[in-house]
């Protein structure tokens, strides 16, 4: 999330670390349930063998991450993290994985080109500032080729909360995946919400969304002119 507000951005490189060092208490939990998690993904995705490359947004130091390498050996993936320290962690852990490479970087302003036939979004969308979402939303479907995995807190209604660990940090629950099925060439093929045992402010919910060629989603006709519309 590399942001133009620079005080934004020493907070966020800041938090990131923190993220990673917190997540290191819970990682072979968090190894196991990613696994599951990897599985059923690509139970969604049938087709595994048409998915050549990956980028996980968001990966912190690549426990999904290196399942989707397992998983895709035949695939390129790219893992991008804010955390210098979640990077190198990952390059270190999973160094054996030769398809799979990790880059420090920000969602508004992804360090890679070209176009991945599956973007990962996992708990990532709900920490971005408002004022710098849109940015990050141009940035994933730039970089879009077929699908989008979001995984995200599914609260009933919108919600803004500050973070228990630094209250300089607000978090944002909602559908996100509506922010990209509101435009006709992305559309919903999955959704299951699970964990409401929880409650709603963190059940779960996972939602795969399919990027669909302009020449599908929009229907075509012939131009109309100006004189024309108005007889």
């Amino acid at each position: 999330m590399k942001l133009v507000d620079k005080e934004d951005t020493i907070l966020w490189n800041r938090e990131s670390d923190r993220y990673f060092d917190r997540s290191l208490l819970s990682l072979e939990d968090d190894l196991r349930n990613s696994e599951q998690e990897a599985k059923k993904l690509f139970k969604i995705i049938s087709q595994k063998a048409q998915i050549k490359k990956v980028l996980d947004v968001g990966c912190n130091c690549g426990v999904f991450t290196n399942f989707l390498a397992k998983f895709l050996p035949h695939a390129q993936v790219i893992g991008i993290d804010p955390s210098e320290e979640a990077v190198k962690f990952g390059r270190e852990r999973f160094k054996n994985l030769t398809n799979l490479k990790f880059f420090v970087g920000h969602s508004d302003n992804l360090p890679v080109e070209g176009e991945f036939d599956l973007v990962i979004l996992r708990m990532v969308l709900q920490w971005l500032p408002r004022k710098d979402f849109f940015k990050t939303i141009s940035e994933i479907d730039k970089v879009a080729r077929n699908y989008i995995y979001i995984n995200e807190f599914y609260p009933s209604s919108a919600l803004m909360s500050t973070s228990v660990h630094n209250k300089k940090v607000k978090i944002f629950k909602q559908d996100y995946s509506q922010i990209f099925t509101s435009v006709p060439y992305y559309t919903l093929i999955h959704k299951s919400v699970y964990e409401k045992e929880n409650g709603d402010d963190f059940q779960r919910g996972e939602f795969l969304v399919k990027k669909l060629p302009l020449e599908e989603a929009y229907k075509k006709r012939a131009s109309i002119q100006e004189a024309d519309r108005i007889k």
